[in-house]
């Protein structure tokens, strides 16, 4: 954090606050400009409509950049950006047959213009700004994006093969994807009009984990919880509901009452003599 001094006409001293480095990217939120005014001055961006997805599930995603009324001149770029904790799988432009295929389209919005325009795509697993880490970027490398233009990054493309881009292994109630443009190229990124956020669900139930004290008393009850989940260890819920197994002498009453408990369902253990204890949980 950096802090500086203005001095007014009125000999007044403001202070400044800045969040962001020397020479770093800035990341403009624009939140006290009306949607309408931010969609006039710096066009639009949009992306494939997503409700929900299975984590690790391959998919395609088309983003489409369409410029205001201010343009991005060469050297400017058009970024999207996610949080660190969504691993979607690394993107390429190499192998249009292979996973994460990436490719870009630019669509003139005046077709009889006569000027050239050149853009080239790039990817970076870590290179955003804190905490959209992962990131996508085009440069225009000739030319400038004018208004009414579009460029169009599509992710996962299967035209040649199979491919698809894997969405995120960790299962999320809110997931998003910031589409940020910089006018100029100078870092100062202006957060274009959100998309609707999506979901990611967990895949299906691949084990039970049941967790317990290590210690208990003879004749104080204690709980043991089990928890579905799918491979990649996010809590799912399972395929009907799970039942816990222990040797004689032992008392096991579920605690779950409602179907809103899954994928964690708890039960209560009172153990009547000194043993050690091995439980089964089976759904």
């Amino acid at each position: 954090m950096a802090w500086w001094a203005v001095r007014t006409g009125m000999d007044e001293i403001m202070l400044v606050i800045s969040r962001v480095a020397p020479g770093k990217p800035e990341l403009h939120h624009c939140s006290d400009m009306p949607d309408e005014e931010r969609l006039r001055l710096h066009g639009r961006g949009t992306h494939t409509p997503i409700d929900a997805l299975t984590v690790s599930q391959p998919t395609t995603v088309e983003f489409e950049f369409v410029i205001g009324e201010k343009p991005v001149v060469t050297g400017g770029r058009l970024i999207v950006v996610w949080r660190w904790p969504f691993d979607w799988s690394d993107l390429q432009t190499d192998d249009p047959s292979g996973d994460g295929f990436m490719r870009t389209e630019f669509l003139p919005g005046d077709a009889d213009a006569d000027e050239s325009v050149s853009i080239s795509a790039d990817y970076k697993w870590i290179a955003g700004i804190e905490p959209w880490h992962h990131m996508l970027a085009v440069k225009v490398t000739e030319g400038t994006l004018r208004s009414g233009d579009s460029v169009k990054i599509i992710c996962g493309d299967t035209t040649r093969g199979p491919g698809g881009w894997r969405a995120p292994t960790c299962a999320a109630r809110r997931g998003r994807f910031l589409m940020l443009i910089d006018h100029e190229g100078n870092g100062k990124r202006i957060r274009l009009v959100d998309e609707p956020p999506f979901r990611l669900d967990p895949d299906k139930v691949v084990r039970l984990v049941a967790f317990a004290l290590s210690d208990a008393l003879v004749g104080e009850p204690f709980e043991v919880t089990v928890r579905s989940e799918d491979r990649w260890g996010n809590p799912t819920r399972p395929v009907s509901p799970t039942s816990l197994d222990a040797a004689d002498n032992v008392a096991v009453e579920r605690l779950n009452t409602d179907d809103a408990d899954l994928p964690i369902e708890k039960f209560r253990v009172t153990v009547s003599q000194t043993k050690d204890i091995r439980f089964r949980a089976t759904s």
